[in-house]
């Protein structure tokens, strides 16, 4: 008998718990945990996708998961995008509307899990906040904390900046910066940001922007366009 599609992924997803008895690489394993996350999310399976969860991110979830886990779009876990692994973490690059998103993956006991959830599902206040810093920190940003962080773009004359729901994209001569509100969801204004960065949820940002594009690039889809 030919085994069926299912039966495979079911194969890839048992060698996450056991890579020495199978010949599986780290990145068919997240690709694999991605297919069969989507295929939970569109067969409304909150039991099933949440076994695919970390606790860091069911945590986010605020509640039964089974039930808060659903309001994940299927279309922001893809498991054909481009993939970043760095250790015992995984970036899978996703686009749904229009819009790009990094959704981050952890190898854990078990096997790899989704680790953050994508920016569509419902995450509240300094859970957001947290949410974009470790974006923009696995994308390989900095974050700034304190005005001397910052200080490279104190006088830049006129920056560029886009507004998203709550985050803002500055581009300077050769830098950029990203940050997210604080609890408000009032956008502080990028001159505020610069003197002072802890009136912004969090705030990352990028030196020597012209030769580090792959970096920008990562940092810019941390959040929706």
């Amino acid at each position: 008998m030919r085994p069926t599609g299912r039966t495979v992924l079911a194969l890839v997803l048992a060698c996450a718990a056991a890579l020495a008895a199978c010949g599986t690489s780290d990145e068919d394993e997240v690709r694999a945990v991605a297919q069969e996350l989507r295929r939970a999310l569109e067969a409304d399976d909150g039991a099933r996708a949440c076994g695919l969860l970390t606790s860091n991110a069911k945590r986010q979830l605020e509640g039964d998961c089974a039930r808060r886990v659903l309001s994940i779009d299927a279309g922001d876990v893809t498991a054909d995008g481009e993939l970043t692994l760095r250790d015992d973490r995984a970036s899978l690059a996703a686009r749904s509307g229009g819009r790009a998103r990094a959704v981050a993956f952890v190898k854990t006991d078990a096997g790899w899990r989704l680790d953050d959830l994508p920016l569509s599902t419902s995450v509240q206040g300094s859970e957001r906040a947290a949410f974009y810093e470790r974006c923009w920190r696995e994308a390989g940003a900095r974050i700034a904390t304190r005005a001397s962080d910052l200080a490279f773009a104190a006088a830049a004359a006129a920056p560029t900046t886009v507004v998203r729901e709550d985050t803002v994209s500055a581009k300077g001569d050769d830098w950029r910066i990203f940050y997210t509100f604080a609890g408000t969801r009032a956008d502080p204004g990028l001159r505020e940001v610069i003197a002072d960065p802890s009136i912004a949820g969090a705030v990352a940002y990028v030196e020597q922007a012209a030769a580090r594009g792959d970096v920008v690039a990562r940092a810019r889809d941390c959040a929706a366009d």
